[in-house]
């Protein structure tokens, strides 16, 4: 009997699992309670949950009216809910811990920099909410295909460069 630790998921592989709309997987995966596992044919792996908090600045952003210095604060959580527990198991098991952060990261810098580049440095700091809830709607659905979720995000600060 195994049931995964406090802020992880367990990864069970080794036989195949039909899941409940017909597809057959090599794993399951168990976000909470516990399971029976087969020791001589399944193989346990625990998969960080998250929050994995992230804090970046990129300087010399290109925008409108200029380059822009742009900070920000982000917390990811892997996604508990199928299909997109499935798009993180399959992208990051067998890795470490600090992937989750570092590829969630690269992907909201890239969103920021198109942000940014379609705004002035004086439309970014006035209308911030509305830029934050737009960065939130396009890294949602790229952070969805790798089975992460955005549950926070904040510019902390942005200034001419």
């Amino acid at each position: 009997i195994v049931s995964p630790a406090p802020g992880h998921m367990l990864v069970i592989s080794g036989r195949r699992h039909v899941t409940p709309d017909g597809q057959t997987r090599g794993f399951r995966v168990i976000t909470g309670g516990t399971t029976l596992r087969l020791p001589l044919l399944e193989v346990c792996e625990e998969l960080p949950a998250g929050p994995f908090p992230i804090e970046s600045s990129l300087h010399g952003i290109y925008a409108r009216a200029g380059q822009v210095n742009v900070t920000f604060r982000a917390r990811l959580i892997v996604a508990r809910q199928e299909p997109l527990v499935v798009n993180a198991v399959e992208r990051f098991a067998g890795r470490e811990a600090s992937e989750f952060p570092r590829v969630g990261g690269e992907i909201l810098e890239s969103i920021i920099r198109t942000l940014v580049a379609e705004r002035t440095i004086l439309d970014l700091l006035e209308r911030r909410a509305e830029a934050e809830e737009k960065l939130k709607v396009e890294a949602g659905a790229d952070l969805a295909k790798l089975g992460l979720v955005l549950e926070s995000f904040e510019f902390t600060d942005a200034s001419a460069a």
